[in-house]
């Protein structure tokens, strides 16, 4: 039975271990300690009544239940996304301060590839 205190990070760390392959590796990739991811799997395992890896020296595999588990989160991952690409796009004010920031950047940045036409005769010039 699923604890209450099961969280999307538990999640994520099952699915940064499938990603990477071990937890230490997943671990790097979250920034976090070896020991929370381990600690993480552990508690959803626990939770779930199941092991989600079988663990193997060249690397930890998905265990059928931690597939399933995997697939519901790279649901929750892509929903994220998108629901951050949405809530950016209704923010004008956001975008409008993105795309001035970026403009400028490209103007001061030699190496952006985006020169005025002015600076490309001054070139040839």
């Amino acid at each position: 039975m699923l604890d209450k205190q099961t969280s999307f990070e538990q999640v994520a760390s099952v699915l940064a271990t499938a990603r990477a392959g071990t937890p230490v590796a997943a671990a790097r990739l979250l920034a976090q300690a070896p020991s929370t991811v381990y600690r993480a799997i552990e508690r959803l395992e626990t939770d779930v009544g199941a092991p989600l890896f079988e663990r193997e020296p060249a690397g930890w595999r998905p265990t059928e239940i931690g597939e399933r588990i995997i697939r519901l989160a790279e649901t929750i991952e892509a929903a994220t996304a998108e629901t951050k690409l949405f809530l950016l796009s209704r923010n004008e004010n956001f975008l409008r301060r993105s795309a001035s920031r970026l403009f400028r950047w490209a103007l001061t940045t030699p190496t952006s590839g985006l020169s005025s036409e002015a600076d490309e005769q001054a070139e040839v010039g």
